[in-house]
Order: C-alpha cells, then sequence, then structure tokens
C-alpha cells in the first residue's frame, strides 16, 4: 500500500508540474484534469496536457475482469478534431501505455500483472466550461505473469482546473 500511495502522489506532482508549464489549451484554457472513469478497469482518472496535441493521463482503479487493483499510466497525442466548434471541440487520440496490476487472490494467485496498452479514444471538450467527458478502449498485452491480450477501456469524465 506505501507504494500505490507513493506513486499516486509521484504521478499526480509530475502531471500538475508538467500541465502547468503549458499555455492556452485543454478545455476553457485548462491544463489539468481529474476525473472518473468506468468500466474494465473503474477509477480515479487524471489528465496534464504537454502540448496542445500531447497529455499525460493515469488511472488508480479496480479491476473486475483480473480482481485487481490496476494503475495504468499513458501518453496521448490528439491526431485530428472530429467537430470543432465556437463551443465545443471533439477530439480523436491514440496513445502508448503501461499497466500494472496487484492481483488480489482473483484468477492470476495474488501474482502481480505488467502489459502494454495502447488507448484509442475520443472525448467532448467545451470551451467555456472546464469538463470533459470520453470513450476510451485500449487493446494491449499482458506480459507477466502470463502473456495474454488485454482489453481496458471505460467511459469517465473530468474536471480541469
Amino acid at each position: 500500500m506505501k507504494t500505490f500511495v507513493k506513486y499516486i502522489i509521484c504521478t499526480t506532482l509530475c502531471l500538475i508540474t508538467l500541465s502547468a508549464q503549458a499555455k492556452d489549451f485543454g478545455p476553457e484554457q485548462k491544463r489539468f484534469g481529474l476525473g472518473i472513469i468506468a468500466g474494465e478497469p473503474t477509477g480515479i482518472t487524471a489528465k496534464g496536457y504537454l502540448t496542445p496535441k500531447v497529455a499525460v493521463s493515469g488511472i488508480a482503479s479496480w479491476s473486475l475482469v483480473n480482481e485487481s487493483f490496476t494503475l495504468i499510466s499513458d501518453v496521448s497525442y490528439q491526431f485530428f478534431d472530429l467537430a470543432d466548434t465556437s463551443t465545443v471541440s471533439v477530439p480523436f487520440y491514440v496513445g502508448a501505455g503501461a499497466l500494472l496490476g496487484f492481483d488480489q487472490g482473483g484468477k492470476n494467485d495474488g501474482k502481480t500483472l505488467f502489459g502494454v496498452r495502447v488507448p484509442v479514444g475520443v472525448s467532448v471538450q467545451w470551451d467555456n466550461h472546464p469538463f470533459e467527458v470520453f470513450l476510451e478502449v485500449a487493446p494491449g498485452i499482458e506480459m507477466v505473469p502470463d502473456t495474454e491480450f488485454e482489453m481496458t477501456g471505460g467511459v469517465g469524465a473530468r474536471f480541469y482546473f
């Protein structure tokens, strides 16, 4: 549990520091968002913009499939906006990241999980409100303890400040 708390604190501080250096982008020109994600896994999500197109995100969550506490970290790139009006933009993004799971006696018999993933998603960001909703799917490969296909993703929302 101490490792988890240290990881969350470190990741949050890094996201805040990196996103604070960015200028004039993100929902309502805010660069750091915090919210929830529901799906596989379900938990808390954070996102910080480094440039107008590049963001770093993290998820601290519970996996119902693996019965494990799961930490996810991704870097994503916004390729284009599906819609971009004066009030809302709908960016499409793709990224790369890693997944670390601490099994609690589920299908992996208490073993630590590690894998890589490729998140693909779309979000809706309002220009005049510091809010974002998103849909993401992330195919990947679990490499430890066994090599197998892994699918994560969900629906979420973040508030930017």
